[in-house]
């Protein structure tokens, strides 16, 4: 597929996309969730990525749907589905066993707000800003009514989506949206030294790991005991326990 609105690079098993319209903020309209749906089957499928990386160019992380296509969407002649048109981004970024980071440069705002917080990190400028901003315009809000009760808990997730308050990055790291608010010049040093920590770490068990996390949301304790015996079970043989056993031996880092 030819990359249009978006750019997609890999370098040292970091993969990076980059939402590409910077004239409007990023603003999400069909090309690029299909873009982005594609790049997400690439990280899926070459075992030489480790992590995800998204970010945004210019000012900008992402400002939400594209205006002018979303009143297209919601027209009369619409079908009831269409504006559904974003909604496989949830379950993709989901069911990726990778590590994600998003490296948020400023304002991510309604599917751009989303987008961020499917991303297992959330690296943002001082510069940035968040909001789920979808009932400002009278519609029901998308994947954050099931993100953000679990991410910030019950009352913070009903400040930000039944009043559509705009979030700066302090505030939102005091509630817990953020893994780090670092000053702006430092922002792609930051995320990419946490991508590169990511990366070295063993992929068998790190991919485990992260299905335990969020699966586990709905397990019982029994049944997430019960998986993390048998990923035990998988992990071990694989070499990466070899290795890391050997590194401890030999009071080294371990080579993943």
């Amino acid at each position: 597929m030819e990359y249009t609105v978006t750019r997609f690079e890999v370098k040292d098993r970091i993969a990076r996309v980059t939402l590409n319209r910077p004239q409007k903020l990023n603003a999400v309209a069909p090309p690029m969730v299909e873009e982005v749906l594609d790049q997400i089957e690439r990280v899926k499928k070459d075992d030489g990525i480790r992590v995800l990386v998204v970010t945004g160019a210019g000012r900008g992380f992402c400002a939400g749907d594209d205006i002018d296509y979303l009143a297209k969407a919601f027209s009369e002649q619409a079908q009831p589905a269409r504006p559904r048109s974003a909604g496989p981004l949830a379950p993709a970024f989901r069911s990726l066993e990778k590590p994600t980071i998003a490296m948020v440069n400023g304002v991510a705002v309604g599917i751009g707000c989303d987008l961020a917080l499917l991303c297992d990190f959330i690296v943002a400028s001082e510069k940035a800003s968040f909001g789920e901003f979808y009932i400002r315009r009278g519609i029901v809000p998308s994947a954050g009514t099931w993100l953000l009760p679990r991410i910030v808990g019950l009352k913070q997730a009903c400040r930000m989506l039944m009043l559509g308050d705009l979030l700066d990055a302090r505030e939102a790291e005091r509630i817990g949206i953020t893994y780090k608010v670092v000053p702006h010049e430092r922002l792609e040093e930051e995320a990419l030294e946490l991508a590169r920590r990511l990366a070295e770490a063993a992929p068998t068990a790190l991919s485990f790991t992260k299905h335990a996390i969020y699966h586990g949301l709905e397990w019982d304790l029994e049944t997430a005991l019960d998986y993390v015996a048998y990923a035990r079970a998988v992990a071990s043989r694989s070499r990466e326990v070899q290795e890391g056993v050997q590194a401890f031996r030999e009071k080294r880092a371990s080579q993943f």
